[in-house]
């Protein structure tokens, strides 16, 4: 009896330490075309920040927008990114708050993340 248990117990511990584990590389471009490397570049609302609404966000947030946030248009992104609504939930961790998207969606990335931060600072532009 004791040889099954100390078996279950090996079971356990190397099916929790076998698990894969992904290195981020933010080398290259985003799904959406956007090169981390390159902090010289202009993003793209229509080729970088549609795209990447479009595919974390808008299953919940589209028209009329799960919590009140609609992100489906130029103006309601650029409302609620400027109204700080976006950043500090896709950046959070703590899992006792909101963290968006909720699992078991893939989170923002880092360079995801970079992208809307420089996006912001290059004024929201609509191009």
């Amino acid at each position: 009896m004791k040889n099954y248990y100390l078996l279950i117990v090996t079971i356990i511990i190397v099916s929790c330490t076998k698990q894969k584990v992904q290195p981020q590389n933010n080398t290259n471009p985003t799904s959406s075309g956007f090169n981390c490397d390159k902090n010289s570049s202009v993003v793209s609302y229509s080729s970088n920040i549609l795209p990447l609404f479009q595919n974390k966000c808008n299953n919940c947030h589209s028209t009329p927008g799960s919590g009140g946030i609609n992100l489906d248009s130029y103006s309601f992104i650029k409302q609620t990114i400027l109204g700080g609504q976006i950043i500090p939930v896709v950046i959070n961790t703590d899992t006792t708050s909101i963290i968006m998207p909720p699992p078991p969606r893939k989170h923002l990335d880092s360079c995801e993340i970079k992208m809307l931060n420089l996006w912001m600072a290059q004024g929201c532009l609509n191009n």
